[in-house]
């Protein structure tokens, strides 16, 4: 899970726990804006719910639990994405730019 409530660096975050996740093929229960929210939402990765909705956190637990065709669709397709956020890709532009500040 990733949960947050709404704030600037919520938004405009990324955190290493979803590309764990997405190597792991765990399916990922987000809370709404920011980049783990998009990919989830866009991809089928999980669930995204509101900042701050105990409820819809705890319906979003109960479905990934209860639900064996929606749990085995996200992890599915956390298996098809897997190879654009390996770590090594990930990593990748950073990497690139030490090289160039080494130059």
């Amino acid at each position: 899970m990733m949960l947050h409530r709404s704030t600037a660096e919520a938004r405009y975050s990324i955190r290493t726990r979803l590309f764990d996740a997405i190597a792991a093929a765990t399916p990922v229960i987000t809370t709404e804006e920011g980049f783990a929210a998009d990919l989830v939402a866009e991809h089928g990765l999980g669930l995204v719910v509101p900042p701050s909705d105990v409820e819809a956190v705890a319906a979003a637990v109960e479905r990934l639990l209860r639900d064996d065709a929606f749990h085995m669709a996200c992890v599915s397709s956390l298996e098809r994405i897997r190879p654009l956020f390996a770590w090594p890709v990930v990593v990748r532009p950073l990497i690139e730019r030490l090289k160039q500040w080494e130059s």
